[in-house]
């Protein structure tokens, strides 16, 4: 399991009851991604699609497009799963801690 918070923002996702996690397969291998929030994403149009600032022409970058979304007032994260792989099998991702489950009330 990757922490998507933690490679995006460099801060650990806080395991909740409420955590979830996207299973994604590429190629021949899956990998379980935790996200911190997720919702239901309808399809976009292609003028929705942004390229961010920070996006290469390469292809190495975790999060080279947002979507707009209810009329630009929310920026939805593509993820290059490329980029997610192929810094995986380099060994080039980030080592973060072990999570915490919080405690049970």
């Amino acid at each position: 399991m990757f922490d998507l918070g933690y490679m995006v923002l460099g801060r650990l996702t806080e395991i909740t009851r409420g955590s979830q996690i996207i299973v994604v397969q590429f190629e021949a291998q899956s990998i379980g991604l935790l996200v911190d929030d997720l919702h239901g994403v309808p399809e976009f149009s292609d003028e929705h699609i942004t390229p961010t600032p920070f996006a290469r022409h390469d292809g190495g970058t975790l999060i080279p497009q947002v979507i707009r979304a209810n009329q630009g007032k929310v920026l939805i994260q593509v993820i290059n799963l490329d980029y997610v792989y192929s810094t995986l099998k380099a060994g080039e991702m980030p080592c973060m801690p072990e999570p915490v489950m919080e405690e049970a009330a």
